[in-house]
Order: structure tokens, then C-alpha cells, then sequence
């Protein structure tokens, strides 16, 4: 009876000691956790790398390597080695991190939409735009179901999805996600207006998304730059600048950026209608002749001696397409550079980084 009691009072002792070593590891988890998140603050990160890669072991001796607290860690360090601009290892350990995470938390789970999240931005960084894609729709695909449709978070993704089909050429698939994500956007800035800010919310938060409301309507006009379709590009830059200026005044990069593109659509859009007058002009001219119209004293293929510029606009108004088309005939093949909506030109002077947030 009393060997009984020894055994387990012993047993007891164990416990309690295992109990307490796994709170003592704990606590020190939390401090080196803290020690790491300090080297970060101060850009040190080797330093912090090597605390997070402390971290992990310490996880995995005590906990194993199936456990949700090892994809935490290798989550981590991920994160490190993106704040480093190494987003070769940044993929890497967060692949290792998605693995995990799903194997212990389940395909649905928010932590795993968050490695997602942060796989996609580093293969963006990279321009490897398809498995960038892959990893932002598998995110989208959890945020759907754990969050509030108009929830941040999602028109973050779906931002960076439209930024990721953008780059593969795939524009009308673009402008919906961008679309998406600006409506998402306005709705939040609708529940987190100035009117609003004495019930919680901070100047901070409002003026964080009005620039991503910025930067998505940026995002747009560069669909809408590649397009040719030049004045709708000028119309949602503006909106974006006036925006960009609330927040960041007249002089941030980011404001001189747009300033720059707006410039140089208008450029590109007086050039346009520079084109346009002059062939419409020719075509009134060619039409003069094929009519035979009789006015005196003009030469061949010759115009009228308008009084002024805006009776011969008028006239140019005047003009069926066909009178147009029948103008240009011969220079179709060489001068028709209008893309459909599905084209995907390259070049583009003047257009501006697509923003991903």
C-alpha cells in the first residue's frame, strides 16, 4: 500500500515538474519571440533570423515537428527573410510553412490564408505572376469563407490577384478583381467615414484605406493605359491623386508619380485629337473631290477658304465613317494599332507600377 503511494506521489512529481519545464520553455519562447521582433524594428536581420531559427528548434524539441506551433515558427522566419528582401528563402520556408500549418490546422484555416498571402507577395516580387496567382486565389479561397465579404482583407487579395493577371496579360480578368476590390474598398470607407471615427475608429485606419482605394483606382488606369483608352485613364488617375493628396500632400513620390502619368496621358490624349482633326480634315478634302464640289478657285484635292477654324470643324463633323475610312483605306494596314479588350500590348511610356497592397 505504501509502494502504491510512493508511485504515485511520484508520478504526481513528474507531472508537475514536465509542466512546469514546458512553461518555463514557454516563457522563454515568448521573450526570445520578443528579442526577434526587436532586432526586426531595427532592420537586424540576421540577428533576428537566427532568434526565430532558435525558436523553431526549441518548438520542435518540444512539441515535435507535427505541431501548429512549428508552422508558426517557420511562418516567422519567413516573414524575417521578406523584411530582407530574400524572397528565394522567403519561398522556401513558407512553402515549409503552408505544409505544416494545413497538415495540423486544416485546409480552412485563417493562419494558413496568411502564409498564402505572403507566398503570392514574394513570387510577385520575383515577377513569377502564375504560382503568385495560385497562392493568392488558395488565400481568397479561405478569406471567403472565414470573413465578411467586405472585409479588408479580402479586397487586399483581390487587389493582388488582379495585379498578378495584369502582368500575365489577362486585362478583362484584371479589371474584375480591381472592380471588386475598389467596391469592397468604398464600402469600408463608407462604415469608417470622419462621421464615423467617435465610434472607434482612428484617422489612421481611414486614411489607410483611402490609399488603398488610390492605389486601386491607379491599378485601373494602368488597364485602362494599356488599353489606349486614354481619357477613362485620366478620369480615375485624378480621383486617385486627389486622394493621394488628402493623405500625403502635394509633394510625396507617390503623388508626383501620378502627377506624372496624368501628364502624359494628356499629352498622349491632345495627340490623339491632333490625329484626328487631321484626318478628318483629309478625308473632307477627299470628299470635296469626289463630289466634285465646283467651288472656285481651289486646287485639286484642295479646301475651301473657310472664314475661320470652327466652320471647318463643323464640315468635319459632317463626315459618315465611311467618308473617314475611305480616306485612310490605303494606311489601315499600317496605322491601326487600337487594341481589343483582350490584347496585351507591351511598352507603355508614362504608366505607373501597378500597386500591390
Amino acid at each position: 500500500r505504501n509502494l502504491e503511494i510512493k508511485s504515485s506521489s511520484s508520478s504526481i512529481n513528474s507531472q508537475e515538474r514536465t509542466r512546469f519545464r514546458m512553461f518555463q520553455a514557454e516563457r522563454n519562447q515568448r521573450a526570445m519571440h520578443e528579442l526577434g521582433e526587436r532586432h526586426m524594428r531595427y532592420n537586424e536581420y540576421d540577428e533576428a533570423i537566427d532568434v526565430f531559427e532558435e525558436i523553431l528548434r526549441g518548438q520542435m524539441e518540444l512539441h515535435g515537428d507535427n505541431d501548429h506551433r512549428v508552422g508558426t515558427a517557420l511562418h516567422n522566419i519567413a516573414t524575417v527573410y521578406m523584411r530582407a528582401r530574400n524572397f528565394t528563402k522567403t519561398i522556401q520556408i513558407c512553402q515549409k510553412a503552408i505544409i505544416v500549418r494545413c497538415r495540423m490546422l486544416g485546409p480552412s484555416h485563417p493562419d494558413l490564408a496568411v502564409s498564402f498571402s505572403q507566398l503570392g507577395i514574394a513570387y510577385l516580387e520575383i515577377n513569377e505572376h502564375r504560382p503568385a496567382l495560385r497562392a493568392f486565389r488558395a488565400a481568397l479561397g479561405i478569406r471567403r469563407k472565414s470573413l465578411d465579404r467586405v472585409d479588408p482583407k479580402i479586397a487586399r487579395l483581390l487587389n493582388n490577384i488582379g495585379c498578378s493577371l495584369f502582368e500575365l496579360g489577362q486585362l478583362l480578368d484584371a479589371k474584375v478583381a480591381f472592380e471588386e476590390a475598389l467596391a469592397i474598398q468604398r464600402s469600408i470607407m463608407r462604415h469608417n467615414s470622419p462621421s464615423c471615427l467617435g465610434k472607434g475608429s482612428k484617422p489612421n485606419n481611414v486614411n489607410h484605406v483611402l490609399l488603398t482605394i488610390a492605389a486601386t483606382l491607379c491599378n485601373l488606369g494602368s488597364i485602362q493605359l494599356r488599353w489606349k483608352m486614354h481619357e477613362n485613364a485620366i478620369i480615375v488617375l485624378e480621383e486617385a491623386l486627389l486622394i493621394q493628396e488628402s493623405v500625403l500632400g502635394d509633394e510625396h513620390f507617390t503623388v508626383l508619380s501620378t502627377k506624372g502619368s496624368i501628364r502624359y496621358l494628356e499629352r498622349k490624349r491632345q495627340s490623339e485629337w491632333s490625329n484626328s482633326l487631321h484626318l478628318g480634315v483629309k478625308a473632307l478634302a477627299e470628299k470635296m473631290e469626289r463630289t466634285n464640289t465646283g467651288v472656285p478657285n481651289v486646287p485639286r484635292c484642295g479646301l475651301p477658304k473657310y472664314i475661320n477654324i470652327s466652320e471647318m470643324i463643323a464640315d468635319v463633323m459632317t463626315l459618315t465613317i465611311g467618308d473617314v475610312l475611305g480616306s485612310s483605306s490605303v494606311e489601315s494596314n499600317s496605322s491601326s494599332d487600337k487594341n481589343s479588350l483582350n490584347e496585351d500590348p507591351k511598352g507603355g511610356d508614362g504608366g505607373q507600377d501597378l500597386n500591390w497592397i
